[in-house]
Parts: structure tokens; C-alpha cells; sequence
């Protein structure tokens, strides 16, 4: 009977010793434990992304995110594009840019040609990408790229269903001078796209005349195939194809609204279910490989978040990426950002009050950080803490926040923290300024 009883009480000890083993630290000591300066201006150094890479390993999409109109943003996508193509195998960049903006963006990736890159940048093809970081980011991805052996280069793609700036009129000129023995038929079809782009906004709904260009071209692509391919070639085809099917799907996703993004639910939900649409469609067209995405905040996010289904989440939603997702948010310290409706520079912060409670209390308070949210023990598998997200996806209707379900890393599972960041310096504004001259 003792020694029943004397097992039972060793049972009892290594069920409690394995309980309090297993439980999660406080979130003060686990950031503390968990995270690493991140160097953003030292390329030469990206030891500080080791921090992940146990955790992407098994990953076939690594997500950052930004708000927009910050140098610092261009800092982390060229960051972790490096870390990746070094570390990770990483073939794929996925850009928040139109198919249109992207691809001529990789020509320049692949060749290098500079009057391109200046076209792209800095004559209205890339819209409110058009700054001045952005473009030398271009640089220095060109720079690690160029002698890099084909299997191994980056390639960039525009994953977003909304299209910039004169990107589309720009393209279909491109690839008329850069080929420039299309049948005239084909030209003909070719030449009615260019022509209504010319003529209509962008975004938005399309004009009937529009739209049968369009499905005019996509008909005869399809039709005849072949003659597309010996005339362009087989990757251009696909560009082609992916750039008509977008015109088309922006005339169903309208235009976003002034106001909040749960004032435009139905604008983003459609964005984001037509990009979802882009990436599987990218992903079958290149067999599978490891893609980079960066994206605009709560884009990235693999749960629904007030009420609002983003990329992200369509992503993770999907049982072939179920578990091959890893979103990284960006939160900022006090400093400016570029304010594309002011022309102007303006004062900005995303970081909540609380999470800088924890980074001061863990002596972690100053430099640029990351810090990883779902290694063992971590709080933040347990629950949503509110300090991770965005100060205005708490605050800006804390009830809707509150609605929120499951845990922290379910919809995102590592942070950034940028400290100071600085506006950018947008192309775009002097366009803008001659146009009210």
C-alpha cells in the first residue's frame, strides 16, 4: 500500500514539475529573452535574423509589413530579402504593386537598365511608390542579384489587383518597342488596350468599350497562343495574361472610401481575395519555391481582424499554406512619416503606450528591434495582447478590438519595432505640383 502510494506521489510531482515547466513566462521576461537589436543599416551583418530561422524553416511565405510613406520600410524590405536569398532560398519577392509595376521592375532587376529604373521611378509608373528609398532599394537588389547564377537570382512580382500610376499605359508601350515583331492583328487588340488606358482612371469601374478590349486581347491570347509566344515569349504570355485579368478585377473591387478600413470592409475584402486569387495563380504558374511578400499593416495579418479578412488571412485559410505562413508586424516609435494627401511630412507613431511599458521594463527600450512572439513559453501564444497590434486597430474602436478571437500568433508571429522613423522623399510630389500650377 506504501508503495502505491509513494508512486502515485511520484506521479503527481512529475505531472506539477512538467505543468510549471510548460508555463508561459511573463511577457516583460519573454521579450526580453526573445529578442535581438535589428540592424537595419548594417547589410554586411544580418546575424540578428537568425532569431527566426528556426522558426520559418518549414515556411513557404514570410510576410513584413509597413505603413506606408517611411524610409525604414525600404531598410527592412532589403533586410530580409538578403537574409532569405542567403539563408532561406528565397526566389520570389512579392511586392503591394500592381502585376504591370512589378514586372517592369524585375526587367530592371534582371538587366539592370537604368532609364528604366528612372522611368519607374521618378516619371509617375509606380505611383505612390515612386520615393526615393524605394528606388535605391532597386539598387542594391540589382546589385546582389547581377552575379548571382540564374537558379539563384530574385525575382520581383506585383501582387496587387490595383494598379499605379501610368504603369499600365507605360507597359503595353514597353512591350510594343521591346517587341517589335507582333502581327499586326495581334497589334491591333494590343493597341485598343493601350488606347482605352490612355482614356480611363486606373482603378475603378471600367467602361463597357474597356472591358471588351480586354476580354477582346484575353480571347485572342487565348486563340492563338502560339503566335503570342513566338512574338513575345512564354513568361511575357503570362504577364500579359495576368495584367488583362486585373483590369478587369478592379472594375469589381471599385475604389477604397475616406475613412477607416472597417468603413471600406467590402473594398478590402475584395482586394484582398483577388490578390489571394494572384498568389495561388503565381505560385502554380512557377511550381511551388519560397516567396517573400511585403505589404501594407493589416494585409498581412492571418486572422481576421476587426472584422476585416486581409491577405493574410485568405493565405492561411488555404490548406496547401495552412502551415507554410509567417507574418512579421512593424510598429513604430515616435517620429514622421510622409503624408501623400498634405505633400508633406507629419508626425506619426504606431506603437501602443503599453508595449513600451514592457520594452522599458524589459531594458530593451532603445534601437530598432525584433522580436519573435511564438517560441516555447511564450504569452503570447496564450491570448491577444493588445500592445502588439497598431494603436489605431486597439483604439480606434476598442469594442470591435475587444471582438477579436483566439491568440496573439494566430495573427502574426513576430514583431518589428522601428525606432525614429523618417519620411520619405516621394517622386510623386512634383508631378503633383506642376499638374495645379
Amino acid at each position: 500500500m506504501k508503495k502505491k502510494g509513494l508512486i502515485i506521489s511520484i506521479i503527481i510531482i512529475i505531472i506539477a514539475i512538467g505543468i510549471i515547466y510548460n508555463m508561459p513566462m511573463n511577457n516583460v521576461n519573454y521579450v526580453k529573452k526573445n529578442s535581438r537589436e535589428l540592424k537595419l543599416n548594417d547589410t554586411n551583418d544580418n546575424k540578428d535574423l537568425d532569431l527566426i530561422l528556426d522558426n520559418i524553416k518549414d515556411k513557404t511565405i514570410v510576410c513584413t509589413n509597413e505603413n506606408h510613406g517611411i524610409n525604414e520600410n525600404a531598410d527592412i524590405q532589403y533586410k530580409f530579402a538578403n537574409y532569405l536569398m542567403d539563408n532561406w532560398d528565397l526566389k520570389y519577392f512579392l511586392m503591394e504593386c500592381g502585376y504591370a509595376s512589378g514586372t517592369l521592375l524585375n526587367e530592371y532587376l534582371q538587366t539592370g537598365d537604368e532609364k528604366l529604373l528612372d522611368d519607374i521611378f521618378e516619371n509617375g509608373v509606380f505611383g505612390g511608390m515612386s520615393d526615393e528609398s524605394s528606388k535605391e532599394l532597386a539598387k542594391k537588389l540589382y546589385l546582389k542579384n547581377k552575379d548571382l547564377p540564374e537558379e539563384k537570382k530574385l525575382i520581383i512580382i506585383g501582387l496587387d489587383v490595383q494598379q499605379q500610376g501610368e504603369s499600365i499605359t507605360y507597359y503595353f508601350k514597353h512591350i510594343k518597342n521591346k517587341y517589335n515583331n507582333i502581327p499586326k492583328d495581334q497589334l491591333e487588340k494590343i493597341n485598343k488596350v493601350l488606347k482605352c488606358s490612355e482614356e480611363e482612371m486606373i482603378n475603378g469601374e471600367r467602361s463597357s468599350t474597356f472591358l471588351k478590349a480586354i476580354e477582346d486581347l484575353e480571347k485572342d491570347i487565348k486563340e492563338n497562343e502560339d503566335i503570342y509566344i513566338q512574338s513575345l515569349d512564354k513568361e511575357e504570355v503570362f504577364n500579359l495574361q495576368v495584367i488583362l485579368n486585373n483590369l478587369k478585377n478592379t472594375s469589381k473591387v471599385g475604389v477604397v472610401m475616406d475613412g477607416p478600413i472597417t468603413d471600406n470592409k467590402e473594398f478590402y475584402e475584395a482586394r484582398d481575395k483577388v490578390n489571394y486569387e494572384n498568389f495561388k495563380k503565381i505560385y502554380d504558374h512557377f511550381g511551388g519555391g519560397k516567396y517573400y511578400i511585403h505589404y501594407g499593416m493589416d494585409h498581412i495579418y492571418q486572422k481576421e481582424i476587426n472584422n476585416v479578412k486581409f491577405l493574410g488571412a485568405n493565405i492561411k485559410e488555404d490548406l496547401n499554406f495552412k502551415d507554410k505562413i509567417y507574418s512579421i508586424n512593424t510598429l513604430y516609435k515616435n517620429g514622421q512619416r510622409y503624408n501623400y494627401s498634405d505633400l508633406a511630412a507629419n508626425n506619426f507613431y504606431s506603437i501602443t503606450t503599453d508595449l513600451e511599458e514592457t520594452l522599458k521594463k524589459a531594458d530593451i527600450e532603445n534601437g530598432n528591434r525584433i522580436i519573435v512572439l511564438d517560441n516555447k513559453k511564450s504569452p503570447y501564444k496564450k491570448k491577444v495582447f493588445k500592445e502588439c497590434f497598431t494603436f489605431i486597430d486597439v483604439y480606434n474602436d476598442e469594442k470591435l478590438f475587444e471582438s477579436n478571437k483566439g491568440v496573439t500568433t494566430d495573427y502574426f508571429q513576430a514583431e518589428i519595432i522601428i525606432e525614429n522613423p523618417t519620411p520619405i522623399k516621394w517622386y510623386g510630389e512634383e508631378i503633383i505640383k506642376k499638374l495645379k500650377r
